[in-house]
């Protein structure tokens, strides 16, 4: 009786198509013509936020700034810039990690040809009373330069910390080389690599990575140096060694519709892996898009190094959008504290940004796809490079929109929402649609509407062309 009322009440929260949007937290106030961006936030010990973003200025363009909130949402250190500066070119694309101490590992990209950097903050040798901090007292590490100079630019970096204190860093060479991972140690001291992933010329792939339960990395990106459009590959790295157990594999058919937005995040208690990512489908008009979520088993590979079979790899693909807009510019996911799979993404109608607001939405799913909510994170958002940002196994969100009383854009959090808290996301028995194939996309729609490759990609080139 128990396990079917349970079942009843997925069935029911399936059909829950949107809740009500609570009001975002501001985090930043900018003080002159300032824009804040590329947020990014980490929970910490005693529940503590670390919230890392970058800040126009008038030397470089942009500087990279941290805060840090109580649990209760107190400011305990205030904006406090953090990089030096000086390098000629903006900071961008920061990502961090955090040890179980509260030591924050921070890589971006930096310089007028960008390169990748790395420092270590503490936090804890601050006074924390609410002012902003002395950089030369929590900065442990000073800013370091972990990719090697050289004609490849390196750009767009993710870092994620293992339980043997080893950081796994992922960027991708700009439009010259290859996506590299490596392994530093907490001082920043590179262990292993650079490996090189998948072709050259990965143009704004924005690569992504998660880790196992055994430190192995998992690594995605976008990629159409061999392929008509920009496709979506996944890899594998031995995170012990950093070599390559799955070679660069192509999820997606090579078939001049373009995909994109590829995020990875992996079930450490069964290591299976989910890819999100936006893919053409050829309707609608121009730019019309839907998401997809994979759902991979690298241990049905015989992780050799080469590459994989997709269909050997894909335990499941499910089309999680439907006509909900024409053309979704972000798109997030990460599974979270509750281990749920959350996605977040925003619709637009038209491959221009929206003169009016749109919508952020947030939805989450458990590993069967079973859709338990889908709530509106704001519905007034103005900024269209959103950049919303969720940590792995993680409960709040943040993102970059323009305050609209002041014009500047600013840094706003929210709590994501739940359902179903008694579960822990692996039972399957709700009903649900069948999913689409993103894989059969080209061959489908071609078909039926006769629409080929569009232009995501110089949409793509606009955006990263912040950086």
């Amino acid at each position: 009786m128990m396990m079917l009322t349970r079942c009843c009440l997925i069935v029911l929260l399936c059909s829950v198509q949107a809740l009500a949007v609570a009001a975002p937290l501001k985090l930043t106030t900018s003080t002159q013509d300032e824009n804040a961006d590329f947020a990014v936030e980490r929970s910490g010990p005693g529940g503590n936020l670390h919230l890392v973003w970058t800040q126009d200025d008038d030397v470089d363009g942009r500087s990279l700034h941290y805060m840090m909130f109580s649990s209760a949402g107190a400011v305990l250190i205030a904006d406090t810039r953090i990089d030096n500066g000086g390098t000629g070119g903006p900071a961008g694309y920061p990502s961090l990690a955090l040890d179980t101490t509260g030591r924050v590992y921070v890589v971006w990209q930096g310089g007028a040809v960008p390169e990748v950097y790395f420092m270590r903050l503490n936090p804890f040798l601050d006074d924390r009373n609410g002012n902003p901090a002395d950089p030369a007292t929590i900065k442990e590490v000073d800013d370091m330069m972990i990719s090697a100079a050289g004609g490849d630019q390196a750009v767009h970096p993710r870092v994620e910390l293992d339980g043997n204190s080893q950081l796994h860093v992922v960027w991708e060479s700009d439009c010259t080389g290859p996506v590299q991972y490596v392994t530093l140690d907490t001082d920043g001291v590179l262990l292993n690599g650079p490996v090189d992933i998948g072709p050259t010329a990965s143009c704004n792939g924005f690569p992504d990575i998660a880790l196992d339960s055994n430190g192995n990395a998992h690594v995605v990106f976008a990629n159409g140096a061999a392929t008509m459009a920009d496709e979506i590959y996944y890899a594998m790295v031995d995170g012990a060694n950093a070599t390559l157990l799955i070679d660069a594999t192509l999820l997606t058919a090579d078939d001049g519709l373009a995909a994109g937005s590829a995020t990875v995040s992996v079930n450490t208690a069964t290591d299976q892996v989910f890819t999100v990512y936006k893919q053409e489908t050829g309707t609608g008009g121009p730019g019309s898009e839907e998401i997809f979520i994979d759902t991979l088993d690298p241990a049905r590979d015989d992780r050799n190094g080469s590459v994989a079979d997709p269909a050997v790899l894909r335990l499941g693909q499910q089309q999680f959008t439907s006509g909900e807009g024409q053309y979704r510019w972000h798109v997030f996911s990460r599974i979270g504290l509750d281990r749920r799979l959350d996605l977040f993404y925003m619709d637009f109608d038209d491959n221009a940004c929206p003169v009016g607001d749109y919508t952020i939405r947030h939805a989450q799913l458990i590993y069967d796809g079973t859709v338990l909510l889908r709530e509106n994170l704001s519905t007034t958002a103005q900024s269209c490079a959103a950049w919303v940002r969720l940590s792995h196994f993680d409960s709040r969100v943040v993102w970059a929109d323009r305050d609209s009383a002041t014009g500047y854009q600013e840094i706003y959090s929210s709590p994501i929402g739940r359902e179903d808290a008694g579960s822990s996301g692996y039972f399957t028995c709700a009903l649900h649609t069948a999913p689409g194939r993103a894989a059969n996309a080209g061959d489908f729609w071609v078909l039926l509407a006769g629409i080929g490759a569009l232009g995501l990609r110089s949409v793509r080139r606009r955006y990263a062309g912040r950086a």
